[in-house]
């Protein structure tokens, strides 16, 4: 099985990746943006480098690794700054006051609000943004190529072997959520190679 060959790799991907930015907008409270460019960049690069990946590593554990690499790599979410986002939130201002009804009014205050809540400053740039995206994206892969998997062994009969699969899926993401923070962290100080992600994947969904 491979992601890379599947028709819809980048959308379904471009899904992963949009799906988990708003997670991280939800618990940040912070605007993050998303450059498109990069984040293609990030694809065709993983593609291309898992593709010369040759080792006995599953193909969705082993390209989510280099999906992981290379979006860790480039970087392609950053936290809007506090300035531009005041300034955005100010410029609705005027147009929203010239109409002054009751509705418009209310999403006067609706803006402030938003304006008030920029001056909670929290540092937020010290966050593993990308480091958490790059985790997060690999890890929706490889629970793809499970159910893949899983699917594939029902219809053979096997009900038993599929069940197996989707059980070690959700003792990883229980070790997932427990060793996030660990992990983003360790990401952004020290230089994983893909393949060093590779064999980390390979261990975390192997029990």
């Amino acid at each position: 099985m491979s992601f890379f060959e599947s028709r819809d790799a980048y959308p379904h991907f471009w899904e992963l990746v949009s799906d988990e930015i708003d997670c991280i907008k939800n618990d940040l409270n912070e605007e993050i943006e998303l450059d498109a460019i990069i984040l293609y960049e990030a694809f065709y690069s993983a593609k291309q480098t898992a593709a010369r990946h040759k080792n006995f590593i599953s193909s969705y554990n082993k390209e989510a690794a280099h999906l992981c690499f290379w979006i860790r790599k480039l970087k392609p979410a950053h936290v809007v700054d506090r300035p531009t986002i005041i300034s955005r939130l100010k410029s609705q201002l005027p147009s929203i006051l010239a109409r002054d009804t009751d509705e418009e009014l209310q999403k006067v205050e609706a803006l402030q609000a938003q304006l008030d809540a920029q001056k909670n400053y929290i540092d937020v740039f010290r966050y593993p943004l990308n480091e958490k995206l790059a985790l997060m994206v690999a890890f929706g892969i490889i629970c793809l190529g499970d159910a893949i998997f899983a699917e594939d062994l029902r219809s053979e009969g096997k009900a038993g072997q599929a069940d197996e699969i989707l059980e070690k899926g959700a003792n990883a993401a229980a070790r997932i959520e427990r060793l996030s923070p660990i992990i983003t962290h360790s990401m952004r100080r020290d230089n994983y190679s893909a393949k060093s992600m590779a064999t980390y994947f390979e261990w975390i969904f192997s029990d």
